[in-house]
């Protein structure tokens, strides 16, 4: 292999073993990791931009690619292209699923391939077929001449033909070998690129949540510890995804809000105004009470509305989802709306003891 660039290099790869079996498993010689696929990918598109590699190089990293990220579709054309093609017609599915060009049978409507060989032989066959046009030489012909062909008539014509034609049957087929290695690189370079972009933007996404997730843990770990302790039991029933689990999931997260609001703002007997309206901030008064530390603790009104409306709209669903059918999916976002909505609440301040009524927008 050649040698990237960068400081830590890819690991060798090791060559597809014979047969070359598909599988979406990751093999256990490599890992499996998103940091490692993406840098295979981005080594694969270097090797075909600034041509590092043979292009059958390639084509067995690729293989290595779409093996760890299970795409069996690809697997199955990159493996033609390592075994070689079978005989016979192809049905127009395999048709779709070839990187060779097909000469399609009207009639029967099967596809024939003028080049069954594997893409290493291809390329074999091109480089012989380039040097063998690089050496037909038109004949010096003469009708005198000590060293050169004493041709006259038919001979002369006869020899410029089979010249003639020698070169443009070596021509034809470097066109046609020349077609197969361009659309190949062309099919792998389009599918890694894809994977490329995949993944540079799940790792970004992923970078992004998890340094969101920690400063969400941070607030409330230092403010509502007993909150984050309950995250663990709603993972796990979230996990088992059956209706009793999600049922008591998403009472563990409405007992969360409820832990939550006695935490940043106790209940207490009487009323505080908020947005114009006069809340009662009892012990039942869970949602009236996240309000009004919001609108003691946040400056923007656009920004109260919104958490606002989030509370109220999360709060009720989840509470409703205790009783009614919730799917796994929707109980998985709603859980993670209710973390990042506690979080984002006990960033706007820490939470104080309150003996007095609160004026908020």
């Amino acid at each position: 292999m050649g040698e990237r660039a960068s400081s830590n290099p890819l690991p060798s790869l090791p060559e597809k073993p014979g047969g070359h079996t598909v599988s979406g498993q990751p093999s256990r010689l490599l890992p499996a990791t998103s940091d490692y696929k993406l840098s295979l990918a981005e080594d694969i598109l270097l090797d075909i931009e600034l041509s590092r590699q043979p292009l059958d190089k390639s084509l067995l990293k690729t293989y290595t690619l779409a093996r760890l990220m299970g795409n069996e579709t690809m697997l199955g054309c990159l493996q033609k292209e390592l075994d070689g093609y079978k005989q016979g017609g192809y049905t127009r599915d395999e048709e779709s699923a070839s990187m060779r060009k097909m000469d399609r049978m009207p009639r029967e409507g099967w596809g024939t391939i003028e080049y069954l060989e594997p893409l290493s032989q291809v390329l074999m066959m091109l480089s012989t077929e380039q040097e063998r046009l690089r050496g037909i030489r038109t004949p010096d012909i003469s009708i005198s001449g000590e060293h050169r062909y004493h041709l006259s008539g038919n001979p002369v014509t006869d020899a410029l033909k089979e010249v003639t034609m020698e070169r443009e049957t070596a021509t034809n087929r470097i066109h046609s070998l020349s077609g197969i290695t361009v659309r190949v690189t062309s099919l792998i370079h389009d599918y890694v690129t894809t994977v490329y972009h995949s993944l540079r933007f799940g790792a970004i996404q992923e970078t992004f949540f998890e340094t969101h997730r920690g400063l969400v843990d941070s607030h409330l770990s230092a403010g509502c510890a007993d909150v984050l302790g309950k995250v663990p039991a709603i993972y796990q029933r979230l996990a088992d995804g059956d209706e009793e689990s999600i049922s008591q999931a998403l009472n563990t997260c409405r007992r969360m809000v409820d832990s939550f609001a006695d935490k940043v703002f106790p209940a207490q007997p009487g009323t505080v105004e908020v947005g114009g309206k006069s809340l009662e901030i009892g012990i039942a008064h869970v949602k009236n009470r996240v309000n009004a530390f919001v609108s003691e603790h946040c400056s923007s009104r656009s920004r109260c509305k919104r958490l606002r409306d989030t509370l109220s709209n999360l709060y009720d669903r989840i509470c409703a989802g205790v009783h009614k059918d919730v799917t796994p999916e929707e109980a998985r976002f709603l859980f993670i709306e209710t973390y990042l909505f506690l979080g984002e609440v006990l960033s706007l301040g820490a939470p104080r003891v309150h003996t007095q009524t609160v004026v908020g927008k």
